[in-house]
């Protein structure tokens, strides 16, 4: 396959398409709760998704395993970091942010926020969550990288962030 787009959905399913055709390659139809986010591994070998549980499928063949930890809720953002190092996910009901390392398989640390989406920068020093209440928030991912952290805020908004989008690139101005 060229290229492939994976969509998630409320029906309790992830779908693989095709692109530009738009063929559907495969359906997995194991999650029991609607699944809110997803990401693919940077290599493009693995697919995360958050759900009630964050479930990791195996490409290849088709498998996935699940980390060992249940939602109070259910979890509504999951991203692979840029190193592939870590995986990061999260919810706004779930109050927390958990760090799983990929290489040790179990979650190393974990950070009192409530997320709607969660990206990391390109060396994975920092990741940048969108919160409610118009916020963005800037943390070291490891105690090694303790620089100053970000707090973004839109004055007086009562509408959250849903997402966010980094470019370590561009320079404006």
């Amino acid at each position: 396959h060229e290229k492939i787009i994976a969509s998630a959905s409320d029906d309790k399913t992830v779908k693989l398409w095709e692109y530009p055709s738009g063929k559907l390659i495969e359906t997995f139809d194991f999650f029991t709760k609607s699944v809110k986010a997803i990401d693919f591994r940077k290599d493009g070998s693995e697919l995360a998704c958050a759900s009630d549980s964050i479930y990791i499928i195996d490409l290849k063949d088709k498998t996935f395993r699940t980390i060992d930890r249940k939602a109070k809720r259910i979890f509504t953002t999951v991203h692979f970091s840029h190193l592939d190092r870590y995986l990061m996910f999260g919810g706004k009901k779930e109050k927390k942010i958990y760090l799983y390392s990929l290489q040790k398989r179990k979650i190393v640390k974990k950070f009192k926020h409530k997320s709607n989406h969660l990206i990391t920068d390109k060396k994975d020093i920092y990741f940048y969550s969108a919160g409610n209440n118009g916020t963005i928030k800037r943390e070291p991912i490891s105690t090694i990288s303790a620089r100053k952290n970000l707090n973004l805020s839109a004055e007086r908004s009562w509408h959250s962030f849903f997402s966010i989008a980094l470019n370590e690139d561009l320079l404006f101005g």
